[in-house]
């Protein structure tokens, strides 16, 4: 396939170089065409050299110009596809030393495997002070709160945060930007050390997205500072609408693969989550390889865990829809863990028709039919792929190049699939189409 490199934007170029066959990693993509060729390993090595140089140059151009050029950096060697089998970590010994040895993962790999993820109980919990006592019971803590702070009253205050001078400055009569708590794009302004709902105290920024912002968190509800992850989501009504049924969702979920929920609030009309805190995304791990990728025997038991974790959704009639290695999280003991369900649904409603990152979004969501839980299974594949070989086996820029990506790897989608998809959509309806016409969901979409 002719992946493109982000680093000059360009499809690597085709030259017919024949090359001695070398023990390295290749795709080899079974199609109709060549099934019969590379379906039996009792082939000659003759009939596999021309049955290779028979496939699309491409592949092997790039296999060949990779170890010659090495022209991509570190943040846009994903584009290219790592070779061999050398270098790649062996198991999650040697991946959580590698963390360990990373400056920028080692905080949040020491932070996660140095706290508890619980619930803090009965006889870990501190004695919250009311708002009316906290003057003459607690004056240090009164002491630092603003004046917008002592009109919004809770009735429990356990932390108050920075002190004074050094809180956001709130504009009472001004409601732009929420009062001055948020930025342009609605986001919470984060304050290190600062307070969340007088409870939690910020300690650092995990991550930032589309949604909002993920921080670290110190529980002062609890003797021991329980460290938790707080998702703050963006002050707009659609995520917030999109987090409650996050929220809906993952108050189901109990299983050892998935995230652990703790609690949710709304503070400062920014819906809150807080869940346990875990280290580092499965993306990240790949970065810290050097896009070189996991040992065989590493990505089973990744995978195994995956499956796991996705049975068990599956399983409640839950359907993730967006399954990506930054979306499947590392904990402390190396055990697998998938977070995110904001864009998830019932297999029985389903409510968005573009779901899923490009790299690893499904052909029936591409297409445009109605989905089910084969989507997530698709993505696990892929994701599959990519930890072994470092890199996403797609690559696209637009849909269209997906679609031609996935014509090219695996054949064109047969007659029977596109009629049952269209016959499935014009039976229950197209995806998203309850606020538009079907003729105009129907024309939106490839199929």
């Amino acid at each position: 396939t002719p992946l493109k490199a982000r680093a000059n934007n360009t499809v690597l170029s085709n030259q017919n170089i024949q090359t001695p066959r070398k023990s390295q990693l290749k795709f080899s993509y079974i199609t109709r065409s060549n099934q019969k060729a590379f379906g039996s390993e009792s082939l000659p090595s003759s009939q596999i050299l021309n049955s290779n140089a028979s496939r699309n140059s491409s592949v092997t151009n790039i296999s060949q110009n990779f170890s010659k050029e090495r022209r991509l950096s570190a943040a846009s060697s994903r584009a290219s596809i790592s070779l061999g089998c050398k270098g790649k970590i062996k198991n999650v010994r040697e991946l959580i030393s590698i963390i360990r040895e990373s400056p920028t993962s080692r905080s949040k790999f020491e932070l996660c495997q140095h706290t508890s993820s619980s619930v803090p109980d009965e006889e870990d919990r501190k004695k919250f002070y009311p708002f009316e006592d906290l003057s003459s019971k607690r004056p240090d803590l009164f002491q630092k709160l603003t004046m917008y702070e002592r009109i919004m009253q809770y009735p429990q205050i356990y932390f108050t945060g920075l002190p004074k001078h050094l809180k956001v400055k709130s504009d009472l009569k001004n409601p732009k930007c929420n009062y001055g708590f948020d930025d342009k794009r609605g986001n919470y302004i984060i304050s290190i050390g600062d307070h969340i709902r007088y409870k939690y105290e910020i300690n650092s920024t995990l991550g930032n997205g589309a949604f909002g912002s993920v921080v670290s968190v110190s529980d002062h509800s609890s003797k021991s500072k329980i460290v938790l992850a707080c998702k703050i989501i963006k002050n707009d009504p659609r995520w917030s609408l999109q987090a409650v049924e996050e929220i809906k969702i993952l108050k189901k979920l109990n299983h050892p693969n998935i995230v652990k929920y703790v609690e949710h609030f709304t503070f400062r009309t920014h819906m809150c989550i807080v869940t346990e805190i875990l280290a580092i995304t499965l993306y990240e791990s790949i970065q810290l390889t050097n896009y070189k990728g996991f040992s065989l025997n590493l990505v089973k038991k990744f995978t195994r865990e995956i499956l796991q974790g996705v049975a068990y959704l599956h399983s409640n009639n839950i359907i993730h829809c967006d399954l990506k290695p930054e979306n499947i999280m590392i904990s402390g003991d190396g055990t697998i863990k998938i977070i995110d369900f904001g864009s998830s649904c019932h297999t029985d409603s389903l409510k968005y028709s573009y779901l899923q990152s490009r790299f690893y979004r499904a052909p029936e969501v591409l297409l445009g039919g109605r989905y089910d839980t084969k989507m997530d299974i698709w993505s696990i594949a892929l994701i599959s792929l990519e930890i072994f070989a470092g890199v996403p086996l797609f690559q696209p820029q637009n849909e269209w190049e997906l679609f031609s990506l996935c014509v090219k790897v695996l054949n064109l989608p047969s007659r029977k699939y596109i009629l049952k998809l269209r016959a499935e959509s014009e039976t229950l309806g197209f995806v998203g189409a309850e606020k538009r016409s079907q003729q105009e969901a129907c024309s939106n979409t490839i199929l």
